[in-house]
């Protein structure tokens, strides 16, 4: 637990020299980096279809459904999308989250990978470790350290030049393996090895795959596991405050300057609203006549629930500015969802005290929803 307590922050803090330092971004359905364009510090770009065929020195992140990259990165490279093509070289270490991947370049660094099906080429080399969980994995490539792989189906038919270690329904050794440590895999059924695969080491079979898969599985890559799928969540949350900044600019704009002047105001008005409303609905239903005004109330609730959810992480940067960076002014773009991320997670790997900061920020932010509900309706009238 304490490995993915690190791991979270560690990202969380990683977030934050997109905020402050040289930084692109950009967003759309469609997005595309020419082969000759060169972005010389950090990257970050969310869309539909995205294409990055230019060279990027720092940091790439890139969310999307379907996702190539042929251009090279200076450090590291975090994707979470739906088909990823890699092809280009990564200085540092390369996480993937997706379903179908594919990866034939340099590594620098780890690659830690949790897909549906992946696979890496012959001309992928990995300068760290490897470290998988999917459905199946087919690896070809080169890799210098430590081999941990969970899946459905592995077929291993590359160079490792330390230990391997294997969970999977069905192993195979492809004519083309050199294992130079030792490889230790827990299956059904003894691996197939084809004519030419060696092992310098000695080799560990368990067929006691149900009752050790999981630990195996589970405690050696756990915190690689959760980690991404941390990764996944944070992305998620960038994505969708994004797209609440972009095209509910107005609105967001409103909503977070309104929780940032009035949040004890919201703070109460939430709380009353979260309490009394409910209450209120349910004796309403307890009379015909009052069934259809108590359905009314329990949908505005559920309606501003999911309206605070929507707009929460932008409050939460909104409150960093004036709280943390002591600033009266802020605009409603990126960098306020990334502060509100970096926030966001920070405080909820602080027990009790994390939790209950992140509450209260709920609770006015649901407040301050209510108020603006109220007084769009009203004025308009």
């Amino acid at each position: 637990m304490k490995r993915i307590f690190i791991f979270v922050t560690v990202l969380a803090l990683g977030l934050l020299p997109l905020a402050t330092s040289a930084t692109e971004f950009k967003a759309g359905d469609q997005f595309s980096l020419r082969k000759n364009d060169v972005i010389s510090g950090d990257f970050y770009t969310v869309g539909g279809n995205v294409s990055i065929s230019g060279d990027v020195e720092e940091d790439l992140i890139v969310a999307g459904g379907n996702v190539f990259i042929s251009g090279n990165v200076g450090s590291d490279l975090t994707i979470a999308g739906g088909s990823l093509n890699i092809t280009g070289n990564v200085g540092d270490d390369l996480r993937i989250v997706g379903g179908t991947v594919f990866i034939d370049g340099n590594i620098g660094g780890d690659l830690v990978v949790a897909g549906g099906d992946v696979r890496v080429s012959s001309g992928a080399v990995i300068s760290g470790g490897l470290y998988v969980r999917g459905g199946s994995l087919t690896f070809e490539g080169s890799v210098n350290k430590s081999v941990d792989v969970g899946a459905g189906v592995v077929f291993f038919n590359g160079l490792a030049s330390s230990d391997v270690k294997i969970v999977a329904e069905k192993v195979s050794l492809g004519s083309e393996t050199m294992i130079n440590g030792n490889l230790s895999y827990v299956s059904p059924e003894e691996a197939v090895m084809e004519s030419g695969a060696m092992v310098i080491g000695g080799i560990n079979f368990s067929s006691n795959y149900k009752s050790k898969n999981k630990d195996i599985a589970g405690a050696s890559f756990f915190g690689y596991l959760f980690g991404l799928w941390a990764l996944l969540k944070v992305l998620g949350m960038i994505v969708w405050g994004l797209m609440v900044v972009y095209f509910l600019k107005d609105t967001t704009k409103r909503i977070a300057h309104r929780a940032n002047d009035s949040f004890w105001k919201g703070l109460l008005m939430g709380f009353v609203t979260l309490v009394a409303l409910p209450i209120a609905s349910i004796l309403v239903m307890f009379t015909v006549m009052g069934i259809p005004l108590g359905m009314i109330g329990f949908l505005l609730f559920f309606l501003w629930l999911i309206t605070s959810g929507i707009f929460f992480v932008t409050t939460v940067g909104g409150l960093v500015y004036k709280y943390i960076l002591r600033k009266k002014e802020f605009s409603i773009d990126w960098k306020l969802v990334l502060w509100g991320v970096l926030a966001t997670v920070v405080l909820a790997l602080i027990p009790f005290i994390g939790w209950l900061i992140l509450l209260l920020i709920f609770i006015s932010n649901f407040g301050t929803v209510v108020h603006d509900c109220y007084e769009v309706i009203w004025h308009k009238k």
